[in-house]
Protein backbone atom coordinates (compact mmCIF):
# COMPACT_ATOMS: atom_id res chain seq x y z
CA UNK A 1 0.00 0.00 0.00
CA UNK A 2 1.40 3.40 -1.01
CA UNK A 3 1.97 6.25 1.44
CA UNK A 4 -0.95 8.12 -0.13
CA UNK A 5 -3.31 5.14 0.19
CA UNK A 6 -2.36 4.73 3.86
CA UNK A 7 -3.10 8.40 4.49
CA UNK A 8 -6.42 8.17 2.61
CA UNK A 9 -7.41 5.25 4.85
CA UNK A 10 -6.41 7.19 7.97
CA UNK A 11 -8.23 10.39 6.97
CA UNK A 12 -11.40 8.50 5.97
CA UNK A 13 -11.66 7.20 9.55
CA UNK A 14 -11.53 10.67 11.11
CA UNK A 15 -14.82 11.93 12.49
CA UNK A 16 -14.83 15.15 10.43
CA UNK A 17 -14.38 13.16 7.19
CA UNK A 18 -16.81 10.30 7.84
CA UNK A 19 -19.50 11.81 5.61
CA UNK A 20 -17.19 13.41 3.05
CA UNK A 21 -17.00 12.18 -0.55
CA UNK A 22 -13.98 10.22 -1.76
CA UNK A 23 -12.49 13.13 -3.71
CA UNK A 24 -12.47 15.38 -0.62
CA UNK A 25 -10.82 12.67 1.49
CA UNK A 26 -8.15 12.04 -1.16
CA UNK A 27 -7.48 15.75 -1.52
CA UNK A 28 -7.00 16.15 2.24
CA UNK A 29 -4.76 13.08 2.38
CA UNK A 30 -2.54 14.46 -0.38
CA UNK A 31 -2.36 17.83 1.37
CA UNK A 32 -1.35 16.10 4.62
CA UNK A 33 1.53 14.33 2.85
CA UNK A 34 2.73 17.57 1.29
CA UNK A 35 2.67 19.29 4.70
CA UNK A 36 4.80 16.52 6.21
CA UNK A 37 7.54 17.18 3.67
CA UNK A 38 8.07 20.81 4.72
CA UNK A 39 9.60 22.13 7.94
CA UNK A 40 8.48 25.62 8.87
CA UNK A 41 9.37 25.49 12.57
CA UNK A 42 13.09 24.94 11.94
CA UNK A 43 13.34 28.43 10.45
CA UNK A 44 12.80 30.06 13.84
CA UNK A 45 14.63 29.93 17.16
CA UNK A 46 11.89 31.38 19.38
CA UNK A 47 8.85 29.29 20.21
CA UNK A 48 6.53 32.29 19.87
CA UNK A 49 7.72 32.81 16.28
CA UNK A 50 7.17 29.13 15.50
CA UNK A 51 3.61 29.30 16.81
CA UNK A 52 2.86 32.50 14.88
CA UNK A 53 4.22 31.01 11.65
CA UNK A 54 2.15 27.85 12.16
CA UNK A 55 -0.99 29.94 12.76
CA UNK A 56 -0.40 31.93 9.56
CA UNK A 57 0.34 28.77 7.56
CA UNK A 58 -2.76 26.94 8.84
CA UNK A 59 -4.96 29.97 8.15
CA UNK A 60 -3.93 30.02 4.49
CA UNK A 61 -4.30 26.24 4.21
CA UNK A 62 -7.83 26.44 5.60
CA UNK A 63 -8.99 29.34 3.44
CA UNK A 64 -7.39 28.79 0.04
CA UNK A 65 -7.19 25.90 -2.42
CA UNK A 66 -3.68 24.47 -2.41
CA UNK A 67 -3.27 22.54 -5.65
CA UNK A 68 0.35 21.38 -5.62
CA UNK A 69 3.40 20.68 -3.47
CA UNK A 70 4.99 23.80 -4.98
CA UNK A 71 2.12 25.84 -3.52
CA UNK A 72 2.81 24.33 -0.09
CA UNK A 73 6.51 25.20 -0.35
CA UNK A 74 5.65 28.76 -1.37
CA UNK A 75 3.16 28.92 1.49
CA UNK A 76 5.93 28.01 3.95
CA UNK A 77 8.03 30.87 2.54
CA UNK A 78 5.02 33.19 2.79
CA UNK A 79 4.39 32.36 6.45
CA UNK A 80 8.09 32.92 7.20
CA UNK A 81 8.10 36.32 5.45
CA UNK A 82 4.93 37.42 7.25
CA UNK A 83 6.52 36.65 10.63
CA UNK A 84 9.59 38.66 9.63
CA UNK A 85 7.33 41.51 8.52
CA UNK A 86 5.60 41.58 11.91
CA UNK A 87 8.95 41.62 13.74
CA UNK A 88 10.19 44.55 11.63
CA UNK A 89 6.93 46.42 12.17
CA UNK A 90 7.23 45.85 15.94
CA UNK A 91 10.76 47.31 15.88
CA UNK A 92 9.52 50.35 13.97
CA UNK A 93 6.61 50.78 16.42
CA UNK A 94 9.08 50.83 19.33
CA UNK A 95 11.14 53.51 17.60
CA UNK A 96 8.06 55.64 16.90
CA UNK A 97 6.89 55.24 20.50
CA UNK A 98 10.19 56.60 21.82
CA UNK A 99 9.86 60.36 22.30
CA UNK A 100 13.62 60.75 21.87
CA UNK A 101 13.56 59.19 18.40
CA UNK A 102 13.23 61.73 15.61
CA UNK A 103 12.99 59.35 12.67
CA UNK A 104 12.92 55.69 11.64
CA UNK A 105 16.25 54.54 10.15
CA UNK A 106 16.19 54.13 6.35
CA UNK A 107 17.54 50.59 6.81
CA UNK A 108 14.43 49.60 8.75
CA UNK A 109 12.10 51.09 6.15
CA UNK A 110 14.00 49.41 3.29
CA UNK A 111 13.87 46.04 5.06
CA UNK A 112 10.11 46.35 5.54
CA UNK A 113 9.53 47.24 1.89
CA UNK A 114 11.71 44.34 0.72
CA UNK A 115 9.79 41.84 2.83
CA UNK A 116 6.44 43.27 1.72
CA UNK A 117 7.49 42.87 -1.92
CA UNK A 118 8.47 39.23 -1.33
CA UNK A 119 5.11 38.60 0.37
CA UNK A 120 3.25 40.11 -2.59
CA UNK A 121 5.20 37.97 -5.10
CA UNK A 122 4.58 34.76 -3.13
CA UNK A 123 0.86 35.50 -2.90
CA UNK A 124 0.76 35.92 -6.66
CA UNK A 125 2.56 32.59 -7.20
CA UNK A 126 0.12 30.74 -4.95
CA UNK A 127 -2.89 32.51 -6.46
CA UNK A 128 -4.00 34.28 -3.29
CA UNK A 129 -3.94 37.57 -5.17
CA UNK A 130 -4.00 38.30 -8.89
CA UNK A 131 -1.49 40.33 -10.85
CA UNK A 132 -3.15 43.70 -11.51
CA UNK A 133 -0.88 44.24 -14.51
CA UNK A 134 -2.99 41.77 -16.49
CA UNK A 135 -6.07 43.18 -18.12
CA UNK A 136 -9.37 41.30 -17.97
CA UNK A 137 -8.92 39.83 -21.45
CA UNK A 138 -5.42 38.41 -20.87
CA UNK A 139 -6.47 36.98 -17.50
CA UNK A 140 -9.46 35.29 -19.14
CA UNK A 141 -7.27 33.92 -21.94
CA UNK A 142 -4.80 32.48 -19.42
CA UNK A 143 -7.64 30.86 -17.45
CA UNK A 144 -9.11 29.44 -20.66
CA UNK A 145 -5.72 27.98 -21.62
CA UNK A 146 -5.33 26.28 -18.23
CA UNK A 147 -8.89 24.97 -18.33
CA UNK A 148 -8.49 23.56 -21.86
CA UNK A 149 -5.34 21.74 -20.74
CA UNK A 150 -7.17 20.26 -17.77
CA UNK A 151 -10.12 19.14 -19.91
CA UNK A 152 -7.73 17.45 -22.36
CA UNK A 153 -6.19 15.47 -19.52
CA UNK A 154 -9.54 14.67 -17.92
CA UNK A 155 -11.83 14.60 -20.96
CA UNK A 156 -14.05 11.76 -19.81
CA UNK A 157 -14.57 13.26 -16.38
CA UNK A 158 -16.37 16.10 -18.18
CA UNK A 159 -18.30 13.90 -20.60
CA UNK A 160 -21.65 12.18 -20.15
CA UNK A 161 -23.03 9.73 -22.73
CA UNK A 162 -26.81 9.94 -22.95
CA UNK A 163 -29.07 7.53 -24.88
CA UNK A 164 -31.47 8.86 -27.50
CA UNK A 165 -33.77 7.57 -30.22
CA UNK A 166 -33.71 9.11 -33.70
CA UNK A 167 -37.09 10.64 -34.50
CA UNK A 168 -36.57 9.92 -38.20
CA UNK A 169 -35.34 6.33 -38.44
CA UNK A 170 -36.04 5.10 -34.91
CA UNK A 171 -32.40 4.04 -34.38
CA UNK A 172 -31.21 4.02 -30.77
CA UNK A 173 -27.76 5.47 -30.07
CA UNK A 174 -25.81 7.56 -27.56
CA UNK A 175 -24.29 11.00 -27.80
CA UNK A 176 -21.51 12.56 -25.67
CA UNK A 177 -22.35 15.73 -23.76
CA UNK A 178 -19.65 17.95 -22.27
CA UNK A 179 -20.55 18.71 -18.66
CA UNK A 180 -20.30 22.19 -17.17
CA UNK A 181 -19.15 22.43 -13.56
CA UNK A 182 -19.25 25.24 -11.07
CA UNK A 183 -15.76 26.12 -9.85
CA UNK A 184 -16.72 25.76 -6.18
CA UNK A 185 -17.74 22.15 -6.85
CA UNK A 186 -14.77 21.39 -9.07
CA UNK A 187 -13.38 18.46 -7.07
CA UNK A 188 -16.79 16.80 -6.67
CA UNK A 189 -17.23 13.15 -7.67
CA UNK A 190 -15.44 10.65 -9.87
CA UNK A 191 -17.62 8.41 -11.99
CA UNK A 192 -16.59 4.72 -11.62
CA UNK A 193 -16.23 4.34 -15.40
CA UNK A 194 -14.05 7.42 -15.93
CA UNK A 195 -10.27 7.07 -15.87
CA UNK A 196 -9.50 10.74 -16.39
CA UNK A 197 -7.94 9.95 -19.79
CA UNK A 198 -10.41 7.63 -21.49
CA UNK A 199 -13.55 5.65 -20.70
CA UNK A 200 -13.11 2.46 -18.74
CA UNK A 201 -13.88 0.86 -15.40
CA UNK A 202 -10.69 0.06 -13.50
CA UNK A 203 -12.24 -2.85 -11.60
CA UNK A 204 -13.61 -4.48 -14.76
CA UNK A 205 -10.24 -4.20 -16.52
CA UNK A 206 -8.50 -5.62 -13.46
CA UNK A 207 -10.83 -8.65 -13.52
CA UNK A 208 -10.13 -9.16 -17.24
CA UNK A 209 -6.38 -9.22 -16.56
CA UNK A 210 -6.92 -11.69 -13.70
CA UNK A 211 -8.98 -13.93 -15.98
CA UNK A 212 -12.09 -13.61 -13.82
CA UNK A 213 -14.15 -12.33 -16.76
CA UNK A 214 -13.63 -12.38 -20.53
CA UNK A 215 -13.03 -9.44 -22.85
CA UNK A 216 -16.41 -10.19 -24.40
CA UNK A 217 -18.08 -9.79 -21.02
CA UNK A 218 -16.16 -6.60 -20.30
CA UNK A 219 -17.12 -5.10 -23.66
CA UNK A 220 -20.76 -5.95 -22.93
CA UNK A 221 -20.63 -4.30 -19.50
CA UNK A 222 -19.10 -1.12 -20.96
CA UNK A 223 -21.11 -1.28 -24.20
CA UNK A 224 -18.01 -1.23 -26.37
CA UNK A 225 -15.95 -3.66 -28.49
CA UNK A 226 -13.48 -6.37 -27.47
CA UNK A 227 -10.77 -4.59 -29.45
CA UNK A 228 -11.31 -1.53 -27.27
CA UNK A 229 -10.81 -3.62 -24.13
CA UNK A 230 -7.54 -4.87 -25.64
CA UNK A 231 -6.52 -1.27 -26.39
CA UNK A 232 -7.30 -0.14 -22.83
CA UNK A 233 -5.16 -2.90 -21.29
CA UNK A 234 -2.31 -1.99 -23.64
CA UNK A 235 -2.55 1.76 -23.00
CA UNK A 236 -3.81 2.11 -19.40
CA UNK A 237 -0.31 2.89 -18.10
CA UNK A 238 0.40 5.43 -20.84
CA UNK A 239 -0.25 9.12 -21.03
CA UNK A 240 -1.92 9.89 -24.33
CA UNK A 241 0.06 12.55 -26.31
CA UNK A 242 -1.85 15.78 -26.93
CA UNK A 243 -1.13 18.41 -29.55
CA UNK A 244 0.19 21.69 -28.18
CA UNK A 245 0.93 20.36 -24.66
CA UNK A 246 4.53 19.59 -23.69
CA UNK A 247 5.56 16.42 -21.86
CA UNK A 248 6.73 18.46 -18.85
CA UNK A 249 3.31 20.11 -18.59
CA UNK A 250 1.58 16.73 -18.76
CA UNK A 251 3.91 15.34 -16.05
CA UNK A 252 3.21 18.35 -13.82
CA UNK A 253 -0.55 17.97 -14.12
CA UNK A 254 -0.39 14.21 -13.53
CA UNK A 255 1.73 14.67 -10.39
CA UNK A 256 -0.71 17.27 -9.06
CA UNK A 257 -3.74 14.99 -9.58
CA UNK A 258 -4.51 13.01 -6.39
CA UNK A 259 -6.37 10.40 -8.47
CA UNK A 260 -3.31 9.46 -10.58
CA UNK A 261 0.03 7.85 -9.79
CA UNK A 262 3.38 9.62 -10.24
CA UNK A 263 4.16 10.62 -13.82
CA UNK A 264 7.09 8.17 -13.88
CA UNK A 265 4.59 5.31 -13.64
CA UNK A 266 2.93 6.36 -16.89
CA UNK A 267 6.27 7.01 -18.59
CA UNK A 268 7.43 3.40 -18.27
Amino acid sequence: MSELQKEITRVSKLKQFKDKDKATVEQQAQLNLWKRHVDLASRFAKEEDKQLAKKIFDTYIGNYTIASFTDVQNLVDLAYEEVIQQKIQQDIDLILADENSKFVPDKQIASLHTVQERIWNLKEKIGIIQNDKKDDLSALQELEKKFNTYVHLNRNEFTLYTPYKCAGCGREDVEPLLLRRRVKDFDAYKHPAFSGRFLYNAEIIADVKKGLITKEQASRYLKTSESYITWVIKNEKKKIPMNGITQDKIDELVNNNPHLRDADYYNE
